[in-house]
């Protein structure tokens, strides 16, 4: 499937006062998962260098190959096309592509919390393991600009709360503070 992907991040949330919001407006929450997501690129960064990213993840099903590139960051929104393929054993899928010649560069694994509410999608992430410092987070994803900016005003957030951080930049973000 190939997407053009809009989202925000809004840093350090409340999870149980954004909880109790969500649950007032009405979202339908789709559940808690744990997420491991392993990051991969040649041994020269081809597709780092190039604005790319190659990603495998898994909730513990079939894995999710995911392809990125021509990423946009603009006023507190980030878009980039998104193709994706649904992959079977995700161990199987990782020996495949580091055949391939692709190799782990990053490591995550994550709490997520879904919810939606009119066509936006609203996941509440946490980090575990070796990233576990950086605080938990909001990621609003909707079909346009106009969707991430309506879903984040109905949760109370104006555009000056929204951030367009990749996992790199919250990596980075949280490392300089010293956490």
């Amino acid at each position: 499937m190939t997407m053009r992907e809009v989202e925000c991040k809004v840093l350090e949330v409340d999870v149980p006062a954004l909880k109790r919001k969500l649950r007032m407006l009405g979202a339908r929450c789709e559940g808690t998962r744990k997420l491991v997501a392993v990051h991969l690129d040649t041994k020269d960064r081809f597709f780092s260098r190039n604005g790319c990213l190659v990603r495998l993840r898994t909730d513990g099903g079939p894995s999710i190959l995911t392809f990125k590139v021509n990423a946009v960051k603009k006023s507190g929104i980030k878009s980039a096309h998104e193709r994706e393929i649904a992959l079977g054993s995700f161990r199987r899928s990782l020996q495949v592509l580091k055949g391939m010649g692709l190799e782990p560069t990053l490591t995550l694994v994550k709490r997520r919390t879904t919810y939606e509410i009119d066509g936006a999608r609203l996941e509440i992430d946490k980090y575990l393991g070796q990233h576990t410092h950086i605080p938990a987070f909001l990621e609003i994803e909707a079909p346009s600009k106009k969707g991430v900016l309506s879903a984040a005003k109905k949760l109370g957030y104006s555009q000056k709360d929204l951030c367009p951080y990749d996992t790199y930049d919250l990596i980075k973000r949280y490392s300089k503070l010293g956490r």
